[in-house]
């Protein structure tokens, strides 16, 4: 197995997005439009179900870290060792929407999150290998 930690963040829309990891609820990151900052090679927790992605998995929200709009969730998929995603749903993650966030196994990746403010449910992630 192999362990991808986190070395980037791109917020590429014009909201303003919080990352909490739910295993450690203390490391957070805010990022506003159009910026990108470093989430420092925080590892991607492991997950094989849904109640794992609700509880390990890091959140990504649109607005205040703790009341703002859920989006989408990311962690390694336990199944197939890449960075997957699955959509926020009022938080009950389905297992079966995740989705591969685009690159293969990697040490570290940067999360790239694209899409229209204005549409929540436009926004998505993806990833770029970095090594």
């Amino acid at each position: 197995m192999w362990n991808t930690g986190c070395a980037i963040v791109h917020n590429r829309t014009s909201a303003i997005i919080n990352i909490t990891d739910a295993e450690d609820p203390w490391r957070k990151l805010a990022l506003a439009g159009g910026q990108s900052r470093s989430f420092s090679g925080t590892i991607f927790p492991w997950c094989s179900n849904a109640d794992e992605v609700r509880n390990k998995a890091f959140l990504f929200r649109s607005g205040n870290a703790s009341t703002g709009l859920g989006l989408f969730y990311m962690f390694q998929d336990y199944a197939n060792n890449t960075v997957s995603w699955t959509p926020y749903d009022g938080g009950h993650p389905s297992w079966d929407a995740r989705t591969a966030a685009g690159a293969p196994p990697s040490s570290y990746v940067d999360v790239v999150v694209d899409g229209d403010a204005g549409s929540p449910n436009s926004i998505t992630p993806s990833t770029i290998g970095l090594w």
